[in-house]
């Protein structure tokens, strides 16, 4: 976008717009009349924001709002453009050089029936001469005639680059990196870091920027693609006051620094939270300071590239509380909460660092380092109900900093803002190792470094986040927030004593993100079929028999299923998959309860993860009589001579033995079909001239050692609900008699006969 110079003032005003796609919005209530910024003194190049009354007003309303800004210029005999509008909601900033611009604007507006809510100065200070883009008035701002009054993060060394880890590892970084590794596979996810600006050159961050999603919005709060620009080392070094500036690359290396084996020192780099994700590299802030329209720059451009995670470790300048129905501060306040409202109506979720003035953020009442870009803060300014931007806005995940103590035990850092109702999550955030400009080179060996702050917590909190949706990549910003307050552990923290409350939903967890809640592998059905697959019922309590097919039917997060254990198939872990097997229950002798265990695995193979499914199908198996009652009869037949029985399912050998003088004494019972049931195997020892019939292979065997010779299976026993065949044994002939009545075995075993019990069962 061209931002050169320009003179409004003609009829007809030059406007510059950056504008995206409109999304409903809640609108805020309007005041009666508008909040107005009071006159300056002198003439200077200012910004200024401008919200319309109603966020929803349409182009129409806004169209006429940006070219009334030409009106006033010219009726100022002064100088004034449209920077950068928002008509998504409501709101669009001015740079102008009329010390009453504001006040001159809503004169203008209320007589041509503009409805305001608020007109007002971005700024305590005029813009820098590179922001200047009038040809008429002077910036009065020095590029270094101050440093500002905002409480910075305390830098510091500590002994070792291990003992800076200390973050990671306590919300069990360490451990989910070996998860997303080597169990699960993460889904692309971008995190928005508007910050100061990432060192892309730096060891631990190259290949880790999303280019195409980063930008500066230092310049007037219009988006530059000029990599130098948002490269903070190139485009900010401030003399002595450089160290100030090496807070975007280390909050950049605690979300997404890659992991790798450091030839410089010899140890691995594992600083990170998440090593998979990218970063876009949204520069909002410059001298340390972040004005409203670099703030909504930065936020709306993740809106419009869909970036799903913003992390800022930063509050908005000049005013470290904003109050909203202030003149001087209303304008401002108003425009960054519209944008906030609007990214999170477009799912974008903002973490933010809670800030370090050891304030509680749920009662401020007096700020005494504000406005801090004049050099001249205002002592004990009254700020009762009074705002931290971004932290204190609705829906804004506030984090707090949480430090290690010497027995173990984690607590607040004293410096860091607290509240029970503002603090939403806590994080490490005292002493930290991470990426750190190398060219800066103070308090830093090799580009690490260790820093702390609130704003060395929010990262903790937007990596873990990172790991939610990438595991999760169709999980909305609710449900990504919701989950980052179910996993944290409020336990891990120690109770304040001094009732400055903390805590909020606990400390956050990288490990459980990686192995609780995991999407879920499912079953949907398990069924069974006895025609072939023709037609399917469900196993559950279900009585079957004979040959059947069962299957189970997965979905959700399935990468493979079982039945009882065995992998049996495998997915890619997205849509449906089907188990089959066949089971064959003709041969079974009895009716029995039994159980099937099926498991559908998800993707994440982790030990810890709960995304597998298991359900324990129980079901009855019965004889299948209908299979049984097609076998063969089975004939007895007696020999007076040779005073034998002989039993057989042949008919053919019946009528055959009948013709040698055999006495036919009827049907024993009903063999099962061929297949359908155990066999019956018989023997024959001709020293004795008797046949032996048993369904043990155990004993068909003994008696083949014994001089028995086997002649193959002579019929297949039905199952166990049938009718039973009792078998007695004569010692003195050397006979087995086999009967179907009970009454009959019971006589003979008063005689001279040994009851051996039931040796087959006849299906009827």
């Amino acid at each position: 976008m061209d931002i050169g110079k320009r003179i409004i003032g003609a009829a007809t005003a030059a406007v510059m717009i950056f504008s995206g796609f409109a999304v409903a919005t809640t609108s805020a209530s309007a005041a009666s009349s508008p909040l107005v910024s009071p006159e300056w003194s002198e003439d200077a190049i200012r910004n200024y924001a401008i919200n319309l009354a109603d966020e929803h007003a349409g182009s129409s309303t806004m169209t006429r709002a940006k070219n009334l800004v030409a009106t006033v210029a010219q009726q100022e005999s002064s100088g004034a453009t449209v920077l950068a509008s928002y008509p998504q909601f409501g709101s669009f900033f001015v740079q102008a050089a009329s010390k009453s611009f504001a006040k001159d604007y809503a004169a203008a507006a209320a007589r041509n029936g503009i409805a305001l809510h608020s007109v007002g100065d971005t700024r305590q200070s005029s813009v820098r001469s590179d922001e200047n883009v009038l040809q008429s008035g002077v910036s009065t701002y020095g590029e270094d005639a101050f440093e500002g009054t905002k409480k910075l993060e305390i830098i510091r060394k500590i002994k070792t680059y291990e003992e800076g880890l200390w973050g990671i590892k306590i919300i069990g970084g360490d451990k989910a990196k070996k998860v997303i590794k080597d169990d699960v596979r993460l889904s692309p996810v971008t995190v928005g870091v508007m910050d100061s600006g990432i060192d892309e050159n730096q060891e631990d961050l190259i290949g880790q920027i999303d280019v195409e999603s980063s930008t500066s919005c230092i310049t007037n709060g219009i988006p530059d693609s000029d990599p130098d620009k948002r490269n903070q080392v190139k485009y900010d070094i401030m003399g002595d006051n450089r160290n100030n500036f090496y807070h975007g690359t280390h909050v950049a290396g605690t979300i997404a620094g890659k992991t790798y084996n450091s030839t410089w020192w010899g140890f691995t780099y594992e600083n990170s939270v998440n090593p998979q994700a990218k970063l876009a590299n949204i520069r909002d802030t410059y001298h340390n300071y972040i004005y409203p329209e670099y703030a909504v720059c930065g936020l709306y451009w993740a809106v419009v590239h869909h970036i799903p995670i913003v992390n800022a470790s930063t509050s908005v300048d000049p005013w470290i509380y904003w109050v909203p129905n202030a003149p001087t501060q209303a304008a401002g306040y108003e425009v960054v909460r519209r944008v906030v409202e609007y990214a999170q109506s477009n799912d974008i979720l903002l973490i933010a660092s809670a800030m370090n003035n050891g304030d509680d953020l749920d009662n401020i009442s007096v700020d005494s380092y504000s406005p801090n870009d004049t050099g001249f803060p205002i002592p004990n300014r009254p700020v009762k109900g009074g705002k931290s931007l971004f932290s204190s806005l609705p829906g804004v995940i506030a984090v707090s900093n949480v430090q290690r103590n010497v027995d173990g035990t984690l607590s607040r850092n004293e410096g860091s803002n607290y509240g029970a109702n503002t603090i939403a999550i806590a994080a490490p955030g005292t002493d930290i190792a991470s990426a750190y400009p190398v060219e800066i080179g103070i308090n830093s060996d090799g580009g690490w470094g260790w820093s702390t702050g609130t704003s060395m917590a929010a990262p903790h909190v937007a990596g873990v986040a990172s790991l939610i949706k990438g595991i999760h990549p169709e999980y909305t910003a609710a449900q990504i927030k919701a989950q980052l307050f179910k996993q944290a552990n409020y336990k891990q923290l120690s109770a304040p004593t001094d009732g400055k409350e903390y805590r909020g939903a606990g400390m956050v967890d990288a490990y459980a993100a990686v192995t609780k809640n995991q999407p879920k592998a499912t079953i949907s059905s398990v069924q069974y079929s006895t025609d072939g697959g023709s037609t399917w019922s469900n196993l559950h309590g279900a009585t079957i028999g004979g040959k059947v097919k069962i299957r189970a039917v997965m979905g959700g997060a399935v990468t493979s299923g079982a039945f009882s254990g065995a992998v049996t198939a495998s997915k890619n872990g997205a849509g449906t998959l089907t188990l089959t097997k066949d089971v064959d229950y003709s041969n079974i002798s009895k009716t029995a309860n039994k159980t099937l265990t099926i498991t559908a695995y998800g993707r994440n193979s982790s030990k810890d993860a709960d995304d597998d499914t298991t359900m324990k199908i129980p079901y009855t198996v019965k004889v299948d009589s209908s299979a049984m009652s097609s076998g063969p009869e089975i004939y007895r037949l007696y020999h007076s001579g040779a005073n034998v029985h002989h039993y057989t399912a042949s008919a053919g050998e019946m009528r055959t033995l009948v013709q040698r003088g055999w006495k036919y004494e009827g049907v024993l019972g009903r063999a099962a079909a061929a297949g359908t049931g155990s066999p019956v195997y018989r023997l024959y020892h001709n020293g004795i001239k008797q046949h032996h019939f048993t369904m043990s292979a155990y004993e068909r065997d003994a008696n083949v050692r014994q001089g028995w010779r086997y002649e193959g299976v002579a019929w297949h026993s039905g199952g166990r609900s049938g009718r039973p065949i009792y078998r007695l044994y004569n010692d003195r002939n050397k006979e087995h008699f086999y009967t179907s009545s009970l009454h009959e075995y019971n006589v003979r075993g008063t005689q001279d006969w040994r009851k051996e019990g039931i040796v087959w069962y006849s299906t009827e």
